[in-house]
């Protein structure tokens, strides 16, 4: 009994770290969550969920790893940024990462986006356009992965209490 404690306790404090690691670089995020989840599962012999539990963690977090790029390209492709635009914030966000963690990431990647959008349609508005939705994107998307991160230690929780 007390050795589930310890482990339970253990489990939780790597899924906060899995939680934080949604919003830093280098920190994993949601798979740290699942792995934290299946080891709990392992060590007491799956006695307080089963595999669907598992299998529900894994498509969430699955969905959490997609849901950044799909809103980053929709909302860019929304607002008229052309595949040059988009690589020119992948590439301006790996720099920015690089140089300034996730500040970083964000200021390159609208940068990016920007001059990339510019070089290509030499117009302002566009290249505006281009690096806001890039921002507006990346927003939203991070916020929903934090968002899914929770949803997957309260299942955890759920999955070990009820």
């Amino acid at each position: 009994m007390l050795a589930n404690i310890v482990i339970f306790i253990i489990a939780i404090i790597i899924m906060l770290v899995g939680l934080a690691g949604e919003v830093l670089p280098g920190v994993p995020g949601g798979i740290l969550i699942w792995i934290a989840a299946l080891l709990y599962g392992i060590v007491t012999g799956f006695s307080q969920f089963g595999i669907l539990t598992i299998l529900i963690l894994i498509f969430i977090w699955l969905i959490a790893v997609l849901i950044n790029y799909v809103f980053v390209w929709l909302t860019s492709k929304h607002l008229g940024v052309s595949w040059y635009g988009l690589a020119g914030a992948i590439i301006g966000g790996i720099i920015g990462l690089f140089l300034a963690n996730i500040l970083g990431l964000l200021i390159g990647a609208a940068l990016g986006a920007f001059i990339a959008e510019y070089i290509y349609q030499r117009h302002v508005v566009s290249a505006l356009k281009a690096s806001g939705g890039v921002v507006v994107g990346f927003v939203i998307g991070s916020v929903l992965k934090i968002v899914l991160a929770i949803t997957m230690i309260l299942v955890f929780l759920l999955a070990v209490i009820l």
